[in-house]
């Protein structure tokens, strides 16, 4: 077949249609679904505060004793008693910064990795960790069959440490990579 009759085929398929716009439900369902995951963390962090309040303020430390644990995780928490203090508060301060964001991304436009308003939530979410802290060790003065161990405040203040800076470098490499989370309120 000679050349002149072959279809002639653009050089650069890459060309986008100016004129196509994305249909409405996906950015609708985009906005649901982010939605969703917000609720999905709030959720997730109230059950975990919840669990943390009511491992700490029961009768017993043992937590063999706690139906609803898997067993491996139950024997690991009573082989290490007061390292597993660190665990719970280490995900919450995971988790508690993350908390006071919207989920609307958009681009990155500075160059700090760490908004001063990023470290001062974060600040405030690692002093109502340190607060419940003491408040459950606290508490446990009064309980019959609980010690109030200065260990477990140790090691919960370490979790909360470690979980507000992995947090903190989250957000600064979610900047890095050209997304900031806007913060709610306050």
């Amino acid at each position: 077949m000679p050349p002149a009759l072959l279809p002639q085929l653009p050089l650069n398929r890459s060309i986008p249609n100016v004129n196509m716009k994305k249909p409405s439900f996906l950015k609708h369902s985009r906005v649901l679904s982010l939605v969703g995951l917000q609720w999905g963390v709030r959720t997730s962090y109230l059950l975990l505060l919840l669990t943390i309040l009511y491992l700490s303020l029961r009768g017993s430390p043992i937590m063999r004793e706690v139906w609803w644990l898997p067993e491996w995780l139950s024997h690991w928490a009573d082989r290490y008693g007061e390292l597993r203090t660190a665990v719970p508060y280490c995900a919450a301060g995971l988790l508690c910064p993350w908390l006071l964001t919207r989920n609307q991304a958009r681009p990155a436009d500075r160059s700090l990795p760490i908004g001063h308003r990023h470290l001062s939530l974060s600040m405030w979410a690692a002093a109502f960790l340190l607060a419940l802290l003491l408040l459950t060790e606290g508490a446990q003065l009064v309980l019959p069959n609980r010690v109030t161990s200065l260990a477990d405040v140790g090691w919960g203040t370490l979790g909360i440490v470690v979980g507000v800076a992995a947090s903190l470098c989250l957000r600064a490499l979610a900047q890095r990579r050209g997304l900031v989370l806007k913060s709610e309120g306050l």
